[in-house]
């Protein structure tokens, strides 16, 4: 199957099985018109260490500044609730960036804020693993949904327990969430002494740190890149987390330009229909019907990146298995 083959039968899937939109579309209105989680406590007691000493020069002191304005823009505009939708790759999320003004509602969402830290570290856990239960259903039916297809193609008989989902959700919720810790500090563990490193860098010249934070940025897309069919091998194949890594490279290595075809025609796709999206996305109804676009494109190239890993990891292990019955037994 190539691209526009899986492009296809992702969006054909979707089409017959609007429902798979339902769980992005439901977050997407939450985030909308529920009430906001706001960051701003945690920002005030950040925003005195990002003070720089005159000694440090002018360029780290505008550094200082810039990181400043950041984190007052981010105190304003980020809701932690939208970790329920940012806690599992590949969820088509709108109101992650900032929700609109509710103009269809008369009264505005409440804004909740933490008294002290430890709510905020508590809220972060709660919603992310939320998030993530929320993602399983999500992957686990566009994966259900892909199985079929492809059965119903080959013209085999469709498995349709329920069970099978709901095993397939824990299988899947349980291999993300340790996918992500273990991510996580390896991301610790690398990212810590690197922090030091450009902090020096820093000191001594803004234009060597900002050339080391590149080399950086692009040494994790290069990571990212050959980890992309991570989560499709978990969902589809039901593999563990080394099994899935190991397929993912396989599979990419062996399909470098039609993976990075997939990848940068979904994202252009993808920011294409942003703009749309966010024209839309007044606070008006049309906000709505931007939510519901959203989540159908969004839905659609996950199905069709689940089709054409599965393709290529059916013909890998086909290659694999000629080569195999192909080599003489051992004397």
């Amino acid at each position: 199957m190539n691209i526009i083959e899986s492009l296809s039968a992702g969006f054909n899937t979707v089409t017959k099985r609007l429902w798979l939109i339902l769980v992005p579309v439901a977050l997407d209105v939450y985030l909308w018109l529920g009430p906001r989680f706001s960051i701003a406590p945690v920002v005030q007691r950040l925003l005195p260490l990002f003070v720089a000493p005159p000694e440090l020069g002018v360029d780290y002191q505008q550094m200082m500044i810039q990181n400043r304005e950041l984190l007052q823009e981010m105190a304003q505009s980020v809701n932690l609730f939208s970790l329920l939708s940012a806690s599992v790759p590949g969820m088509p999320a709108l109101m992650t960036t900032g929700a609109p003004p509710v103009g269809i509602m008369r009264s505005i969402p409440p804004v909740w804020e933490g008294k002290s830290i430890w709510v905020y570290v508590v809220a972060v856990v709660v919603l992310w693993l939320a998030g993530v239960f929320f993602g399983s259903v999500y992957l686990a039916a566009i994966g259900r949904a892909v199985c079929v297809e492809d059965q119903n193609a080959s013209g085999d008989q469709p498995v349709a327990p329920t069970g099978g989902f709901v095993s397939r959700v824990w299988f899947v919720c349980s291999r993300v969430v340790l996918f992500t810790v273990l991510a996580g500090i390896l991301i610790a563990v690398i990212g810590f002494p690197l922090s030091f490193v450009l902090g020096l860098l820093s000191m001594l010249s803004v234009n060597l740190a900002l050339i080391g934070m590149t080399l950086l940025m692009g040494t994790a897309l290069w990571v990212s890149f050959y980890l992309v069919f991570v989560i499709p091998a978990i969902v589809l194949d039901r593999a563990g987390i080394w099994r899935a890594i190991w397929n993912s490279l396989n599979v990419v290595s062996r399909n470098f330009w039609a993976t990075l075809g997939l990848i940068l025609l979904s994202l252009f796709i993808n920011f294409g229909f942003s703009v749309i999206w966010q024209r839309m996305n007044t606070g008006s109804w049309l906000t709505f019907v931007a939510i519901m676009g959203n989540a159908y494109i969004g839905t659609g190239l996950m199905a069709a990146t689940f089709f054409f890993y599965r393709s290529r990891y059916a013909r890998w292990q086909r290659v694999a298995a000629d080569k195999r019955t192909k080599e003489p037994p051992p004397a």
